[in-house]
């Protein structure tokens, strides 16, 4: 695992600790990314600075700090990284590990994704043929690819056994996809050691 990886894997572990962030504006600067170096420590020490979004549009870094296909408005930088995300579920399944690798993801909200409501309890049901759904999109909102499914928190799970759910709110249904999103990510990022994924 080279330094950046592990500099970012130590952001994760503390991620209200700003002497890791400043080691890693450090590292980009030894490696030729000045601006990136320089918007990592004016985020941290004069967040209000006019120079953060000059050094962002800058010969559009962003392009660079961005991973495609992602767009400006579906990403947050705080303290210089990215930390949130809010964009579609096939687009996060796709290439959450290049989003994962360039931040230290904190939030992830998939805006065409709703907890279906069962009864009285909310609900995500597996998608089991992803591949050929996900190319032509034409599934449920509560449907979800098999490997963030299955790491979602909620085990009652009902025939046929494709469902979890009895979540007694929306909220805490999307407040677990979010988690269960978070370890996809970081898993595809390969932030995680293998015994932390789950």
């Amino acid at each position: 695992m080279d330094d950046r990886r592990l500099l970012l894997k130590a952001i994760q572990a503390e991620p209200l600790e700003d002497t890791p962030r400043l080691i890693l504006a450090d590292w980009y600067e030894e490696h030729g990314d000045v601006d990136r170096a320089e918007f990592i420590r004016l985020q941290i020490h004069e967040p209000k600075s006019h120079r953060i979004a000059f050094l962002f549009h800058r010969e559009n870094n962003f392009r660079r700090w961005i991973p495609e296909p992602f767009a400006p408005h579906e990403v947050k930088f705080e303290r210089g990284l990215i930390v949130r995300v809010k964009c579609d579920c096939p687009k996060f399944y796709d290439h959450a590990g290049e989003l994962f690798r360039e931040g230290a993801i904190e939030v992830v909200k998939m805006r065409d994704r709703k907890a279906d409501r069962d009864f009285q309890s909310y609900i995500w049901v597996k998608a089991y043929n992803w591949p050929q759904i996900h190319n032509t999109w034409v599934e449920s909102p509560y449907v979800l690819p098999p490997d963030i499914w299955e790491r979602l928190s909620e085990k009652w799970v009902y025939w046929p056994s494709d469902r979890k759910g009895e979540y007694d709110s929306r909220k805490n249904a999307n407040k677990d996809l979010m988690q269960a999103a978070l370890a996809y990510g970081r898993e595809q990022a390969a932030l995680l050691d293998g015994s932390d994924a789950t």
